[in-house]
């Protein structure tokens, strides 16, 4: 196997431009340079916002006779953004890819032992990462490995799966604003969220966590909705977060269940645990939950943060204070007028404050694997939503709807140029040194894939868009003949 090793670094005096040296078989003379493109979308939003400033957008794209294809184009946009990484960048990029894409090499050369290693603990992967076992919320390992055993290349992860997920959350996303504060919200509210700057660091490498919010919002919504204490439609989200990300199951159940507290919902609070329970005896999370959570503890166990070291103590706020927060200040600004009125937007409040809780344990409490930080991305959903209600009571909502998107990809284009973030994987040569077949870090930056993967994911975008209006067409015409009738 060829050796390949990654240096970043950067040029003064070229700005922002970032130089990737990539050196095979400890050959430095391979050198490739890459220009940031994001200085250049910074320029453009800037002018956008001033624009916008001087006078009213020309288009109204929020304002189509069809909210439908409205939801589709901002599909379309969030895509396009988010997989313009993975094609452009010409290595796997975040840290924790490496041990995703090792994960699914492995498995997908050992498809025999996937019960055995995900599930039921009684093998191990050749590696050393969170115990050597990736049975930690199995189903993104199993899905990746799926991908790669019917012969698709590792790159699709970082180009397609990751990125049509991160998309796809937004139409959960539109369905729960709009159930509680109306349709212009719901859209106003799937904007914001294509441009959002953590769902761009969900994106470097939190691969767990980009599935587990798209079933977190269909398991949000399903459950709102549903009647039935027993309904497929609730479950199978629900059984497919738990398999994704225990932490979005854990969100999930604290909001729904703080919301029905608050309206005083007896049914919905049955139907909540009721799904939690009948979902996690699907997943089987008795056989792989409960041996991570030892795993865990006997690595890191829990302590009061107070008691810890305290200059890791100080880092760790000074983290979240200085890093993290800044990127939550336009959905802040958005949000300050619903936040006066918090207590008429009531599930809105039972989500920001369960997020509010979560975030106080995590300070005050070294949970394992579960930094400050994990919690505060969060609070980016309640207090989109709570901007896009301020927005939407706007005179001029679409306007300011485009000036409050701008504002959070500006932040966005900061976030990205982060080398730990955007930057090659680090541990890649560790996992290729154990890992048979690991494929290179390098990639092939391919704009003209790019493109056609954009164009492909419209049409079938459009044409959901188009069968789902016919259905409704459909339906209410039965609905009427039967009235008529």
């Amino acid at each position: 196997m060829t050796a390949l090793a990654i240096s970043v670094t950067w040029h003064p005096e070229a700005g922002l431009a970032r130089v990737v040296t990539l050196t095979s078989d400890w050959d430095p003379s391979s050198t490739i340079y890459v220009h940031e493109k994001s200085t250049l979308l910074q320029a453009g939003i800037v002018f956008i916002i001033i624009y916008c400033v001087v006078r009213k957008p020309a288009s109204r794209v929020l304002s189509l006779k069809s909210p439908a294809y409205a939801l589709v184009l901002i599909l379309c946009i969030s895509f396009s953004v988010r997989s313009l990484w993975g094609y452009s960048l010409p290595f796997f990029y975040g840290y924790d890819t490496a041990h995703y894409v090792a994960s699914a090499v492995f498995l997908s050369q050992n498809y025999g032992q996937v019960l055995p290693i995900l599930f039921f603990h009684t093998k191990n992967l050749p590696y050393e990462h969170w115990g050597g076992i990736v049975s930690y919320e199995p189903f993104p390992y199993l899905l990746f490995a799926s991908l790669l055993r019917i012969g698709l290349p590792a790159s699709v992860m970082p180009r397609l799966v990751i990125p049509l997920f991160s998309a796809a959350s937004a139409i959960p996303f539109f369905l729960l604003v709009r159930r509680f504060y109306g349709l212009r919200a719901g859209l106003i509210a799937a904007l914001i969220l294509t441009f959002s700057p953590f769902q761009f660091r969900f994106l470097a490498d939190l691969y767990r966590n980009v599935i587990g919010n798209f079933f977190l919002f269909w398991s949000f919504y399903s459950i709102l909705v549903q009647r039935r204490l027993l309904s497929v439609k609730s479950i199978a989200p629900t059984t497919l977060l738990f398999l994704s990300h225990v932490q979005g199951l854990l969100v999930m159940v604290a909001t729904i269940s703080f919301y029905g507290l608050l309206m005083k919902d007896r049914a919905l609070l049955k139907r909540t645990l009721f799904v939690a329970v009948i979902s996690s005896l699907v997943s089987l999370s008795p056989l792989w939950a409960m041996d991570a959570a030892r795993m865990f503890s006997s690595r890191m166990p829990m302590s009061f943060g107070f008691g810890q070291d305290l200059a890791l103590y100080q880092s760790q706020i000074l983290w979240v204070f200085n890093f993290v927060l800044p990127f939550l200040a336009p959905a802040i600004v958005f949000a300050g007028p619903s936040l006066a009125k918090v207590r008429k937007h009531t599930f809105a409040l039972s989500f920001l404050a369960c997020m509010c809780v979560f975030l106080s344990i995590a300070i005050v409490v070294t949970i394992p694997y579960y930094p400050p930080e994990r919690a505060l991305f969060y609070l980016e959903f309640p207090l989109t939503m709570l901007a896009s209600v301020s927005i939407a009571r706007a005179r001029n909502w679409e306007y300011v709807a485009l000036v409050a998107s701008s504002w959070a990809f500006l932040q966005t284009m900061f976030l990205v140029k982060l080398p730990f973030l955007y930057g090659p994987s680090s541990p890649w040569d560790y996992y290729s040194s154990i890992i048979n077949e690991m494929p290179s870090i390098s990639l092939a930056p391919n704009p003209s894939d790019w493109l056609v993967t954009i164009f492909l994911f419209a049409l079938a975008s459009t044409a959901c868009a188009f069968l789902v209006k016919l259905n409704l067409k459909t339906h209410a015409v039965h609905h009427e003949s039967h009235i008529d009738a």
